[in-house]
């Protein structure tokens, strides 16, 4: 560009948009070469929610019961957090911080209370044996 080619001349050339060349061009004139590299590796990225004391003290309350007494799960855990930090935190931070630290969801799967177990165990007879697919096996001619 310092040498007189216009922007869509260069963007020909090297391969790439015009606008993208545009803000290379924008990105130099503002910070020199120094401003044109990709500033996304030297970006640490955002504070953690938690540091390692308050990831401690989540360790230990959920090695306990929540205080409900019963099973912590994401939302009584958000709610846990927010009261921790002072500000407002989403029912999902509850979960990923929960899953972050090792712990899974420990309610078992609802099972129908009005099944028939006759026909249930009747049906995992059936279900486990190996289906047929109504054709007959193929045969391979004599050589």
């Amino acid at each position: 560009m310092a040498r007189g080619p216009t922007c869509p001349d260069v963007a020909e050339s090297v391969g790439y948009t015009v606008d993208w060349v545009r803000a290379i061009v924008w990105r130099y004139n503002a910070g020199g070469p120094d401003g044109v590299g990709d500033g996304r590796r030297s970006s640490p990225g955002a504070t953690p929610l938690l540091d390692g004391a308050a990831k401690a003290a989540l360790r230990d309350a959920l090695g306990g019961p929540a205080p409900d007494c019963r099973l912590w799960t994401g939302p009584k855990l958000a709610t846990w957090m927010a009261a921790r930090l002072g500000r407002p935190v989403g029912v999902q931070r509850g979960w990923e911080a929960m899953r972050a630290l090792g712990f899974t969801p420990q309610r078992p799967r609802p099972h129908e209370t009005r099944a028939d177990p006759v026909a249930q165990a009747a049906f995992k007879r059936v279900a486990s044996r190996p289906r047929s697919t109504g054709s007959p096996r193929p045969t391979r001619p004599p050589r």
